[in-house]
């Protein structure tokens, strides 16, 4: 066996084992009739097998799988901070609630008078 057949199937394997999760992807995208970067990298990867461009094959299986890992990071991140966020927003502060016990609740609905309808009558009604 000589060297360029070993090195084509190294090259065949790895191009394999690391573009399965790539194959895999661009074969449920085609039944979901998708064109998506999955699909076109596989298509590459095929071509690049075809010409006998194992290098090219692996250099590209290694960014497609390098560029998920990172969209996996990211997505996850993203989501964490959107929850981190929500909970945030959920727990009532102490201002908040301080400031709702303290604030005196309406005891009947009155019709507003055109006496306290105007500004000098809200500052009269302030300060007493």
């Amino acid at each position: 066996m000589g060297t360029a057949a070993a090195v084509s199937v190294i090259g065949v394997l790895g191009v394999l084992i690391g573009g399965w999760p790539i194959f895999k992807e661009a074969a449920e995208n085609i039944a979901a009739r998708r064109m998506t970067m999955e699909l076109s990298m596989s298509i590459a990867l095929v071509a690049a097998v075809c010409i006998s461009q194992y290098l090219t094959a692996l250099i590209i299986t290694l960014f497609v799988l390098l560029a998920e890992v990172l969209e996996k990071m990211t997505v996850s991140r993203g989501r964490r901070a959107i929850r981190e966020l929500l909970d945030f927003l959920r727990v009532p502060s102490r201002f908040a609630a301080q400031t709702a016990s303290a604030r005196p609740r309406p005891t009947k609905c009155e019709p507003a008078t055109a006496s306290s309808s105007t500004p000098a009558a809200w500052s009269q009604s302030t300060a007493s």
